[in-house]
């Protein structure tokens, strides 16, 4: 049944289960949006982010799909979203993976997945995005992506790779998509530590963050409803980095 009128906004979340897609996935809908939760695997975690989305008063729809098959994934995640909303007028990219691995190290099938998950399943969410949009409604894309788009780490060679292209990738589709459609990013730093934290995680961001802390998952969220509120933005890459990107 679909739920969508023109009073109602839909957003649709990748990786919105967990960390930082799940505090984006429930500030929006704080602010109003259905929202359309996308997971790959963390199934537990998604029942209970749509059971705290909908204790908000918003509705919350559950797509899983396997993004290391982007065109297929794109194809089904719309299709379930039509389903149960009508078009969506948010797209949020925050669905990636992050895995180290230097050149020595890089195998073929790393390097794959991460451009499979990290720029692939955005470019064709986007196109598949821009095409469900009714006319004359405007729509907004927001990528996540990292201080090491444009700032080297050799350590994560295949992931810095992708999220410097998704950087490109978020300028290029602001001008192809334009007027209708805005498309920005958000340029993360140190949110949440890695699952398991290492020990010198703390040592470590007191030397390479010129803010000496760490941010928070909401932050992240409220520079989402920051783009999404001024309507004169596309193309641009929002630093939460506390200066690391520097």
């Amino acid at each position: 049944m679909i739920a969508h009128n023109n009073n109602t906004r839909t957003a649709l979340v990748t990786g919105g289960a967990i960390r930082i897609g799940r505090q984006i996935a429930l500030t929006l809908a704080q602010a109003g949006y259905n929202i359309a939760l996308h997971f790959g695997s963390s199934h537990q975690q998604a029942l209970q982010t749509q059971s705290e989305i909908r204790d908000l008063g918003a509705n919350c729809t559950l797509i899983q799909a396997d993004l290391s098959k982007p065109l297929s994934a794109s194809s089904e995640i719309f299709a379930a979203t039509h389903t149960h909303f009508g078009h969506v007028d948010v797209l949020v990219n925050s669905a990636a993976i992050f895995n180290p691995a230097n050149l020595a190290d890089t195998t073929e099938h790393d390097f794959d997945t991460h451009l499979d998950i990290n720029l692939k399943a955005p470019l064709f969410l986007s196109q598949a995005f821009a095409k469900q949009l009714p006319p004359h409604h405007s729509g907004n894309i927001i990528n996540i992506l990292d201080w090491r788009s444009r700032k080297a780490d050799p350590a994560y060679l295949s992931y810095s790779l992708s999220k410097s292209a998704l950087w490109s990738m978020t300028e290029l589709l602001a001008l192809d998509l334009a007027p209708q459609i805005r498309v920005n990013g958000i340029e993360l730093g140190a949110i949440l530590p890695p699952d398991p934290k290492p020990a010198d995680f703390d040592a470590r961001i007191s030397e390479t963050v010129p803010l000496k802390t760490t941010g928070d998952p909401q932050q992240i969220a409220h520079a989402v409803l920051f783009l999404l509120n001024t309507p004169f933005c596309t193309g641009s890459i929002l630093p939460i980095t506390g200066g690391e990107h520097l």
